[in-house]
């Protein structure tokens, strides 16, 4: 079975040193853009990428609650900020992207370690490894180019990877959940480290992978950033890890193992450290240190809020609540801008743009803990929806439009209930609109900018239009009449044909027509119906055909007695024609344009020539005979007494006088014998029926008492 495994790597990179406090400018995009990180596109495999600035759907900013489509988790860090970085997309065709940041290794820093978490899948088309799609993590000293061990990570797609999960979306990838690793630092004291993230589809260029990145300075606090609360201290590590031991600063008391334990608070401030050991495959083990007081803070500033705003400024409560298990805290806000209070808990902000305020709580014990909440100021939007006509035909076109003006940057979202969109107006909100169907419509018109968003609707009745149609042959002949059968349905019929006229409004069940020159002639109906409603036309072309000629040609000069055989012939027009003479009895084949006529007596002759179409032509002619002194004696004759062809005797003798009229058997004997030309043999000699097979015949007679003829030859008697 070949396994389909996107990966997808989010990764939370978390700084942990004695020195430093907070982030590096941007590390975590919580600028909401790409300053301070360098961003690089290219091939794989192997992964290979030059500089260049960000390629819109290849580095992406990403924000807001939105889930990954195939692991489901969000596309933002939901642990804290509100920006996060992807890299890749979910399309082929053997790319690669990279973003480096270079980061500075404080003096001193006896402790230093980047942590980023994963959430890994990866398309799986089961190609040598060297060609996978893959995530690559490096570190390297930016001034030498060498690498750091312990310090360079390549994840191949691979659907034997441990602890993944098989996405139920198509194309149904493998995914791990949140994972950590980190990157240890410490040998880099003072000295400028390039921290690189590399993301590659397959190298064949069928498959894809992509990754999320972000930064969060508290995945692990590493100093002062959690005033501890109660009696007992938690202890946290990042998530992800394998294992977790849990150790004093000198490694001489041991406190457990888990991501998280629970200790005695300590008096005084106190570093702990934690051994972590990643999945096997997933990076190096690390220490993590983290130092901590005795007392706790929190804070939170409330929710993002959005106003719509007309013109001017507006303005909106804030709330934020903090708390100290030492003593009431203080409030700071920042920035001052527009706030009613800087120090109090729940000041007024009137603001004309979208402003980040973050609140600061401190406690007695000078822990302190910050929050932020967004006032976010769009533009109002306004729609008031009107329809041009509020009753319609099927196919019918009609504009819907939204009466009110907008600011730019407007976008328009139309739902149309089964509406084919024909045109649109982006800058004003209107849409013209066809349904195929009919019935009660409503038409949603939802009008949205970067934060508002309003909606109206109006219905539309579609009235169902009538079906005009018809049949009739598509060829026919000149002169003949065609046979036309309307489709039956109540309203007026309008017809329109070349060179004919049908004045009936109303249904009639069939019409002949009749054209008298060839060529295409056009066809076509309209139906109004009794609602209004006007159908389509419904239109067919037919072919008018001339008839073919046919003429009968043979030697009138020709001498023809009674059972001689003449050749008939007419005009060869090709394999498209068909050939008909009469009497058929008298042909050995009457359907070929040369034929064999049989002359048993003077008779009318008549060819029938058509074509394909139907169409034909006719021709005739009198053929006559002499007798000219010829008996005519039939090949075979049947004695079965069915009556006919029963007596073998001769067909023509009416000038004619029998001398002497013999038949023999094959021994020579005499079977038969008259001198009556009216007489002739039934097959049977002394009473009793003879053999079937050949008998000889011969015969004596006067033709128009002058001329004696004698005649002779074989016949056969069939049973």
């Amino acid at each position: 079975m070949k396994y389909t495994f996107s990966l997808i790597l989010l990764l939370l990179l978390s700084i942990q040193s004695y020195s430093q406090t907070g982030c590096e400018p941007n590390v975590d995009f919580e600028q909401g853009n790409f300053n301070n990180w360098v961003l690089y596109s290219g091939t794989c495999c192997p992964i290979s990428v030059s500089t260049s600035a960000a390629i819109a759907g290849r580095h992406n900013i990403t924000s807001g609650t939105t889930v990954d489509p195939y692991g489901g988790f969000p596309v933002v860090d939901p642990l804290n900020g509100v920006y996060s970085l992807r890299l890749g997309n979910d399309l082929i065709g053997a790319e690669a992207e990279a973003a480096r940041y270079y980061l500075h290794v404080p003096t001193g820093s006896s402790n230093y370690s980047l942590i980023f978490r994963y959430a890994v899948v990866f398309e799986d088309p089961g190609h040598n490894p060297a060609d996978q799609p893959r995530f690559e993590v490096r570190a390297f000293d930016s001034a030498t180019g060498n690498a750091i061990t312990c310090a360079q990570y390549t994840y191949v797609a691979s659907s034997i990877l441990p602890g993944f999960k098989k996405s139920g979306i198509v194309p149904s990838p493998y995914y791990k959940e949140w994972t950590s690793a980190s990157v240890d630092l410490s040998s880099m004291n003072g000295k400028t480290v390039a921290i690189e993230f590399a993301n590659g589809d397959c190298a064949l260029g069928g498959h894809f992978g992509y990754s999320y990145v972000d930064v969060n300075c508290g995945l692990f606090e590493t100093y002062g950033v959690d005033c501890l609360n109660g009696n007992l201290t938690s202890l946290s590590g990042p998530p992800g890890y394998q294992t977790y031991q849990w150790w004093n600063s000198t490694f001489s008391q041991f406190y457990g193992n888990g991501q998280s334990i629970q200790i005695a608070t300590p008096a005084t401030t106190t570093t702990f450290a934690v051994v972590v050991t990643p999945y096997p495959g997933f990076g190096c083990a690390d220490t993590l240190y983290t130092t901590r007081k005795g007392a706790d803070v929190t804070v939170n500033a409330g929710k993002d809020t959005t106003i719509c705003v007309i013109t001017g400024a507006k303005t909106v409560q804030l709330n934020a609540i903090g708390k100290s298990s030492i003593s009431s805290p203080s409030y700071t806000w920042s920035p001052t801008t527009g706030l009613s209070c800087i120090t109090c808990s729940n000041p007024l902000a009137t603001v004309s743009t979208t402003t980040n305020y973050v609140v600061t709580v401190t406690d007695s014990s000078k822990c302190t803990r910050s929050d932020t909440v967004t006032v976010i100021v769009a533009p109002s939007v306004f729609v008031d929806l009107s329809t041009e006509k509020d009753t319609v035909c099927e196919n019918e076109e009609v504009w819907i439009k939204n009466l009110l003006s907008n600011p730019s940057g407007t976008n328009f979202f139309w739902n149309t209930d089964t509406a084919k969109i024909l045109d649109v107006d982006t800058a004003r909100g209107y849409a013209k609109l066809r349904w195929s169907g009919y019935g009660l419509k409503k038409v949603i018109l939802r009008v949205v900018n970067s934060e508002c968003e309003i909606s109206d609707s109006v219905l539309v009745y579609v009235k169902p239009r009538p079906m005009a149609s018809f049949d009739i042959k598509q060829h026919g002949c000149i002169g003949y009449p065609l046979e036309l059968t309307p489709r039956k349905d109540a309203g007026i019929y309008h017809w329109s044909i070349d060179e004919q006229t049908i004045t009936d409004t109303l249904y009639k069940n069939k019409y002949y027509l009749t054209w008298n020159s060839t060529g295409l002639k056009k066809v076509s109906f309209t139906l109004i119906g009794t609602n209004g409603c006007v159908s389509n036309s419904y239109i067919a072309n037919v072919n008018i055909h001339d008839n073919p000629k046919a003429k009968i040609e043979r030697d009138v000069n020709e001498k023809i007695c009674i059972g001689d055989r003449i050749t008939l012939l007419t005009e060869d027009k090709g394999s498209n024609y068909n050939y008909d003479w009469q009497p058929a009895v008298y042909f050995d084949n009457n359907a070929y344009y040369k034929v064999v006529y049989h002359m048993e007596k003077p008779a009318m002759v008549k060819l029938n020539v058509s074509d394909l179409y139907g169409c034909y032509g006719s021709d005739s002619t009198f053929v006559g005979a002499d007798l000219c002194c010829r008996v005519i004696l039939p090949d075979a004759f049947t004695p079965n007494g069915d009556g006919r062809n029963d007596i073998y005797k001769c067909i023509n003798l009416e000038n004619h006088k029998i001398h002497t009229f013999v038949i023999k058997n094959r021994w020579g004997q005499t079977v038969f014998e008259t001198t009556n030309g009216q007489e002739g043999w039934n097959g049977t000699f002394n009473g009793k029926p003879q053999e079937p097979g050949s008998y000889i015949y011969y015969i004596k007679y006067i033709c128009q008492d002058k001329e004696v003829i004698e005649k002779k030859g074989t016949f056969h008697l069939m049973r």
